[in-house]
């Protein structure tokens, strides 16, 4: 998205302090509405350990260069994407599951970028509905 390169800039910050903040404006960007307290330092713990490195692989990556790697999938493929998402735009769900072989996409209209945190009962449901499907699918080849 458009505001994508304001919460991932700083995730390659060579200054601690500087990353751990951006980490944390990264953090709640991902949710349509924030987490308590509670909630969130997990996230803020898991998101802290990845490299600057890894940040700066990801805001280099190239669709083009994971479309053939896309295209070849052939495991059954769900897409979820929450339309509040300030991270990654709907469009790219879209784009993912029209590529995909046989890929579903999911809207999540009340989400951001965790819609199984936004709308958990909804995401572990539709999850578990397709993770069923997919096995009774493998058992009928």
């Amino acid at each position: 998205t458009k505001e994508n390169g304001k919460y991932m800039s700083g995730l390659t910050a060579a200054d601690d302090t500087a990353r751990k903040e951006a980490t944390e404006r990264f953090a709640r960007a991902c949710f349509a509405a924030p987490p308590p307290a509670s909630e969130l330092g997990p996230w803020l713990a898991a998101a802290g350990v990845l490299p600057a490195s890894v940040h700066t692989a990801v805001q280099h990556m190239n669709v083009g260069e994971i479309e053939p790697a896309l295209r070849g999938l052939s495991k059954p493929t769900l897409v979820l994407q929450g339309r509040l998402d300030a991270l990654v735009a709907p469009a790219m769900a879209r784009y993912t599951a029209s590529i995909v072989r046989g890929a579903r996409e999911s809207a999540y209209e009340g989400s951001g970028h965790a819609p199984f945190v936004d709308e958990t009962r909804r995401f572990d449901e539709e999850l578990a509905a397709f993770v069923e499907a997919a096995g009774r699918a493998r058992q009928q080849r």
